[in-house]
């Protein structure tokens, strides 16, 4: 049996972590072209919209409590289609670390660092998500726990200090309109039902999560309820503060809006807020990386092992070292900042055919009547 080292609650923080950080740099962006400025009302239909693909992720979990994914493929699908379903997951995520990844390397230097060539930057972040993947799945559960501690207070902080800062005035999010979500209905709601996908962290880390199901159900609705929470600061309040449409001159506006709503004096700590931003960010930014890249190393490797028991142990390394190589390789196409949205573009909807998939796997384990109480240890 594998160790059971992760609670719901750590559980719960991870999910957080994870839709956060997969969103807040660039989705505040893509909504405001897509929605205007009744961008952040989609903040709760995404909360709603989220159930399907947590239900399916839950459900496959109850089904194989001591596996991952690519682990249990093969009982559900039979070997050919496992290696097409592991081959899209891996594919899909690893656009999610790469995303984020060079996002976050733009964000830098744009904010701090602007004579580092772009390559440098991406690289930094490369090493430092192939480091902790090559370390493991628990090393990255114990780094998440770490940043509790750091994260929360200055979450809360940005939260809700804007609230009694002065700078926010929430008429500037009306009149919501109905025409504002007609024009991209389409692309809309091919992102939003994937847009919070942090429970796919489970996928992951489900092994290693103690209280079973029960406890796997109480972190997929709390971790993304607390996300639902973060996300509707990172889109409402730069609206609030900025204003329709002069908002979208930002490139960044779920960072900007921390700086402009620092406490006025000049004995605050930071005056630059947005440089506390991006040391605290590079880490939780990180995470999600982190967790897209185990993600895509491990749908491969764990389906490898699960059909050629003898490839798939020494596969692993091998793997991620050639997806970090893959990662910095493909960055050099996303020079801008747009280039990057616009695969955004492309990403969101895949988002929501993995939730699909999600969801026919879990019907597929239903009804063939395929569940496994109990794995092989590790």
């Amino acid at each position: 049996m594998r160790d059971k080292y992760l609670s719901w609650p750590e559980a719960a923080w991870h999910i957080m972590q994870v839709t956060v950080c997969a969103n807040y740099l660039f989705m505040p962006q893509i909504l405001y072209q897509m929605a205007g400025r009744s961008s952040w009302v989609l903040v709760f239909v995404a909360a709603l919209s989220a159930f399907p693909g947590a239900w399916a992720t839950y459900a496959l979990y109850a089904r194989f409590p001591t596996k991952r994914l690519g682990e249990y493929l093969p009982e559900v699908v039979g070997r050919p289609m496992a290696i097409v379903i592991a081959l899209f997951f891996a594919s899909y995520w690893f656009g999610g670390a790469l995303i984020d990844i060079v996002v976050f390397a733009h964000y830098v230097s744009t904010t701090l660092m602007h004579a580092t060539p772009m390559q440098v930057l991406v690289g930094v972040n490369v090493l430092l998500v192939l480091t902790v993947g090559l370390l493991g799945i628990k090393t990255l559960v114990r780094v998440v726990d770490l940043l509790l501690y750091p994260i929360v207070p200055f979450a809360l902080f940005v939260w809700i200090w804007p609230l009694f800062s002065g700078e926010l005035d929430f008429s500037n999010l009306f009149p919501v309109r109905w025409s504002d979500f007609t024009e991209h209905a389409f692309p809309l709601g091919m992102g939003l039902i994937g847009m919070y996908h942090g429970y796919h962290g489970l996928m992951l880390t489900g092994p290693a999560l103690k209280g079973g199901p029960k406890a796997a159900a109480k972190a997929m609705v709390l971790g993304t309820l607390a996300a639902t929470a973060a996300m509707f600061a990172f889109i409402a309040y730069p609206l609030a503060v900025f204003g329709w449409p002069a908002v979208t001159l930002f490139s960044y506006p779920g960072a900007s809006f921390i700086e402009a709503t620092a406490p006025p004096t000049g004995n605050f700590p930071v005056r630059r807020l947005d440089l506390l931003t991006t040391v605290f960010f590079r880490f939780v930014m990180m995470i999600a990386a982190v967790t897209y890249f185990s993600l895509c190393v491990h749908a491969i490797a764990d389906t490898t092992e699960a059909l050629w028991p003898s490839a798939g142990s020494r596969a692993r390394g091998f793997i991620a070292v050639l997806a970090a190589v893959a990662i910095q390789a493909v960055s050099y196409v996303f020079r801008g900042l747009s280039a990057v949205l616009e695969l955004v573009k492309i990403w969101m909807p895949l988002s929501t055919v993995a939730v699909l998939l999600t969801a026919a796997l879990a019907l597929a384990a239903r009804f063939r009547g395929v569940k496994e109480g109990a794995g092989n240890g590790e």
